[in-house]
């Protein structure tokens, strides 16, 4: 796949591959129609308790460079249980960059 893709560079009229391959509509292609069966690989894998870190850790590597959502909830949440920092419900939309409107008591003052 790789030939195909990086030897139009030396074909005369062909387009240069794009600079990130992720974007190359065969590769892209190629992900998509194996995304389905990784996650459900890595789903059954992990209720048996089967150890596949690579496979995991691709699964979620590529739920992030697809994902259209910041990866903020986590540091969103963080920042709530020091102090006065709010966070941002999902389903509220995205809204404009301000402090939440949302906290949650996480430990009793």
């Amino acid at each position: 796949m790789l030939e195909d893709i990086f030897g139009s560079q030396s074909r005369p009229g062909k387009e240069p591959p794009p600079s990130n391959l992720l974007f190359h509509a065969r590769i892209a292609d190629e992900l998509m129609r194996g995304f389905p069966s990784l996650e459900c690989l890595a789903t059954h894998a992990t209720s048996t308790n089967s150890v596949i870190p690579s496979l995991v850790a691709t699964l979620q590597w590529l739920l992030w460079v697809g994902g259209t959502q910041l990866p903020t909830a986590f540091y969103e949440a963080e920042l709530d249980y020091i102090g006065k920092h709010m966070f941002h419900r999902r389903d509220e939309g995205p809204g404009e960059p301000m402090t939440g409107k949302h906290h949650h008591e996480w430990k009793p003052a």
